[in-house]
């Protein structure tokens, strides 16, 4: 951890600790505000998982290694596997409205 940061600080305390540093956060604010997270899932059995690959290295290795875990161990029933044009742009709208369509959850992941 670096120096000054300690485990279990609150983002106002982390922030105020970067202005001190004369560090700047470089988050949207306006962005991070809108941002909810999903309600949790009582389970995996049945859903349908969308796994969005960024194209780098391994990404689609790993998530194939996921999906086959979370069916064997959770039920999951299919995997739905996407993959970005390049790992340094946005996922294009069509893939990110085909997975809000079909999946319950969808597990994003970069490679190297």
């Amino acid at each position: 951890m670096p120096i000054g940061f300690r485990e279990g600080m609150l983002m106002n305390d982390v922030l105020e600790q970067l202005r001190r540093l004369g560090l700047m956060d470089p988050t949207d604010q306006q962005v991070r505000q809108r941002r909810m997270l999903a309600p949790r899932l009582a389970g995996l059995r049945g859903k349908v998982g969308g796994f969005l690959d960024n194209r780098k290295q391994n990404a689609n290795v790993l998530l194939a290694h996921v999906a086959t875990r979370l069916s064997a161990e959770y039920g999951m029933a299919e995997a739905l596997h996407r993959a970005k044009f390049i790992y340094s742009r946005v996922a294009e709208p069509a893939i990110i409205d085909e997975l809000a369509e079909r999946c319950s959850f969808v597990v994003a992941a970069i490679g190297d």
